[in-house]
């Protein structure tokens, strides 16, 4: 299926020419749950959550918060699996959340894969 030429999103040479914009890892202190915490991001990253933040009408605290309730209530896959690091879930809340945004505007005309199979209009859990 080829590109609309009306598509919110930028070219996608614009989207490899940004990856050498990641910029170096930032920590920042948080509280997630009433406790403080420092987390490293790249800049991109923290920018990405501030605008989750934005459009959902949470903190960056907050979103976190939320993350961290999830990795404590979800059963592990495997004995490798039991300890995830926030950030680590971080990292997948946000790829999750703009996989579900590209499924709703895709790029390109390829089905998701999950498990090993093509699956629409399903996301992955942390």
């Amino acid at each position: 299926m080829p590109r609309p030429t009306h598509s919110p999103f930028p070219p996608l040479d614009d989207l490899f020419s940004s990856l050498s914009s990641a910029g170096p890892l930032r920590m920042r202190n948080i509280t997630v749950k009433g406790q403080r915490t420092t987390m490293r991001l790249e800049s991109a990253l923290w920018k990405a959550l501030e605008e989750i933040g934005a459009r959902e009408g949470m903190s960056i605290s907050q979103l976190c918060s939320r993350v961290k309730e999830q990795i404590e209530n979800r059963t592990p896959v495997c004995a490798e699996d039991e300890k995830v690091s926030l950030t680590a879930a971080v990292r997948l809340f946000l790829l999750t959340y703009y996989r579900a945004a590209a499924l709703e505007h895709p790029l390109f005309d390829i089905p998701p894969m999950m498990n090993g199979r093509a699956r629409q209009g399903e996301g992955y859990r942390l």
